[in-house]
């Protein structure tokens, strides 16, 4: 924490005050640092080995203790006092995981359209397939030579293979059931 000061400051005051309210935690959990730049003053309270949040505490109440006599702005660096933690950051983590892998599944088996670009020599059935051979395709070379009547109309057309224009005639037998 640092705040501003001015000429009445009583430095040696400030210091033994954080002194007692620092061994009130504990000398062996905490390290601090009283140091003055100027107008300002700065202390350091740092937990020592692991962070288990004490340090956090001792400068929250040694800036109660001060009661504005001090300094009346104080401000702080670190992270803000709060016992949740990570618990939101965890939550929220979760909640895009929970949520990526439900959109996983739901594109797994419910299938979107998929993209096919063609690719020279690969064999794929669905690029080619109007020119694949066909047996009922085969043209005959033999020339006929008949003669047409003028309008009159010829009985046989062009056979395209490509459209495959072979035509059955079906009979339908209607049979009538008397009941």
């Amino acid at each position: 924490m640092a705040f501003d000061v001015d000429k009445s400051f009583d430095f040696i005051k400030f210091q033994e005050t954080v002194e007692s309210m620092v061994k009130s935690y504990g000398n062996d959990d905490l390290v601090h640092h009283i140091g003055r730049f100027g107008n300002q003053v700065q202390l350091v309270v740092v937990d020592k080995g692991d962070y288990t949040g004490l340090s956090a505490e001792a400068v929250n109440t040694i800036d109660y203790g001060m009661e504005k006599r001090f300094a009346a702005l104080t401000r702080y660096s670190g992270s803000p006092i709060s016992k949740s933690g990570y618990g939101g950051k965890i939550f929220i983590s979760m909640f895009f995981l929970v949520v990526s892998v439900l959109g996983i599944i739901y594109l797994y088996y419910y299938k979107m359209p998929q993209f096919h670009f063609p690719m020279f020599g690969r064999s794929d059935p669905r690029i080619f397939t109007r020119f694949n051979r066909r047996t009922e395709s085969v043209v005959s070379l033999a020339r006929k030579d008949s003669i047409t009547p003028t309008g009159a109309s010829s009985s046989t057309a062009f056979r395209n293979p490509l459209y495959d224009s072979i035509k059955s005639r079906s009979r339908v037998e209607e049979s009538i059931a008397e009941n």
